[in-house]
């Protein structure tokens, strides 16, 4: 039986249990080149950022905490109602957790006081290419962030989109774009996880959304060329592969649920593939599930990281 497999798991719960893994992942080149394009950035007064895919506002608060967001403005658009309304409950939780004063500003927005910071956050809540339609040629901002997004998305259609979003010279800093390696250990049986694991990129390429192609396995290298398409300018770019990895017997912070959900996503995006039967993909979801629960499995997950100007 595939039981805990078939556990619906809790998506903001994963959210949040991703944080330490994307914290370790993402790459400190193109992390420090985006927050000294941030302190060198033409044009005067508050920075302004637009993050697209927000979540559940990890970003804005890792933005905060480093220091790299002191004063400004941050507009986190995210589809889903509930990630909207829990982002703004955690911000003021954590803000007030480090001494700041979060006002209500509205219905959408809040700003967060401090001694060394005041911050305006807004939430939206909207598919990200219709928010960008709306705004295309009416408002832009600095920079724009997208953080495990762009490879949910066509990636030509969404540069395209996004584009006009970006004041002129601004940058585009998108994190975390998978690039086509899922890694699993110790080792299984090669005839049983590699069939799983292509079909499950494949499911990837094979991604529809409203009939449109949306996402693929490899956003990662082909990010370059299309920015570049785009008219895009490369400053930096790196690996930043997810490493999940026991330690001293036990995994850090919630990252034991954040395998479960991984594990789970592979077998609801491959139940149904013609060419894994089902009781294979049984068979490796309960070797995997088991070797969580002994804090045995290792897990990483090639992406990449890349900062580029907008014309």
């Amino acid at each position: 039986m595939l039981a805990e497999a078939h556990v619906v798991l809790d998506f903001q719960r994963y959210l949040l249990a991703k944080r330490t893994v994307d914290d370790r992942a993402m790459n400190g080149c193109v992390w420090e080149a985006f927050t000294a394009w941030l302190g060198a950035r033409p044009g005067q007064g508050q920075a302004e950022l637009l993050e697209i895919g927000a979540g559940v506002g990890t970003m804005l608060e890792r933005l905060v905490a480093r220091g790299v967001l002191a004063r400004g403005a941050y507009t986190a658009v995210d589809a889903d109602p509930g990630n909207t309304l829990r982002a703004r409950e955690r911000l003021g939780l954590w803000a007030g957790a480090r001494g700041a004063i979060v006002r209500e500003e509205g219905p959408r927005q809040q700003r967060i006081i401090g001694e060394h910071m005041d911050v305006q956050a807004s939430f939206v809540t909207g598919e990200a290419l219709h928010f960008a339609r709306l705004h295309a040629g009416r408002q832009a901002w600095d920079a724009l962030l997208a953080h495990a997004f762009l490879d949910l998305v066509n990636l030509s259609r969404a540069l395209a989109a996004l584009k006009p979003l970006i004041r002129p010279a601004g940058v585009m800093y998108a994190t975390l774009n998978f690039d086509g390696d899922t890694i699993f250990q110790p080792d299984v049986d090669a005839a049983l996880e590699q069939p799983i694991l292509a079909a499950y990129h494949r499911t990837m390429d094979e991604r529809r959304v409203d009939g449109q192609p949306s996402g693929e396995a490899r956003t990662g290298r082909h990010l370059f060329g299309e920015l570049a398409t785009a008219g895009y300018e490369l400053i930096e770019a790196g690996a930043s592969d997810w490493v999940v990895v026991p330690r001293h017997g036990a995994y850090p912070a919630d990252e034991a649920y954040f395998l479960r959900f991984i594990v789970s996503t592979v077998v609801q995006a491959v139940s149904g593939q013609v060419d894994v039967p089902q009781e294979s993909l049984e068979q490796w979801a309960n070797v995997r599930m088991q070797q969580i629960e002994r804090c045995e499995l290792i897990y990483i997950a090639h992406q990449l990281d890349v900062l580029a100007r907008a014309p």
